[in-house]
């Protein structure tokens, strides 16, 4: 037998570390992959409510729409306190009280501006602008850190509308 011919036969135990560390790092960078396409989800679903939740208010402002030139919001103000509290409940069944059972946001705040009058082409109309903000507590901010602890991003949708 010739004995360069067994030293050529099977790995060696360097080898087998090797191609392991290997594996290892895979199947690390599937895991990151994995939890971050998780976070992006649920950033997409909470921005998903937010645009539910803005129009809902804008079918508020459509069903308690002032007539042209009114300098004032008319939502009764219980309706707009209902639309509030639905915006900042973050429960599978919506507020109590409301009728849309659409879940609210983290720290949710939701807010209705307006009117203010102009004239686009010769036609008044009222624009009112719609703003939800929400702080999620899972979600931390990558712009940095104040005293070693990260702050959490504030996300924010805002709408305008125009009622004639």
């Amino acid at each position: 037998m010739n004995p360069s011919r067994k030293r050529e036969s099977g790995m060696t135990l360097i080898e087998v570390m090797v191609s392991v560390l290997i594996f290892v790092l895979g199947v690390l960078g599937l895991v990151a992959v994995q939890a971050r396409a998780s976070q992006l989800a649920n950033s997409a679903e909470d921005r998903n409510r937010a645009a539910l939740l803005a129009n809902e208010a804008i079918a508020l402002l459509y069903q308690y729409t002032p007539p042209s030139g009114s300098a004032t919001l008319s939502i009764p103000t219980s309706v707009y306190a209902a639309w509030q509290t639905e915006v900042a409940t973050p429960s599978s069944t919506g507020a109590t009280g409301t009728t849309s059972g659409i879940p609210g946001l983290p720290n949710g705040v939701g807010t209705i501006t307006g009117p203010v009058p102009t004239t686009i082409d010769g036609v008044s109309i009222n624009l009112y602008t719609v703003s939800i903000t929400w702080q999620e507590s899972s979600q931390t901010s990558t712009s940095g850190t104040i005293y070693g602890a990260t702050a959490p991003r504030v996300n924010q949708y805002v709408t305008e509308v125009s009622i004639p």
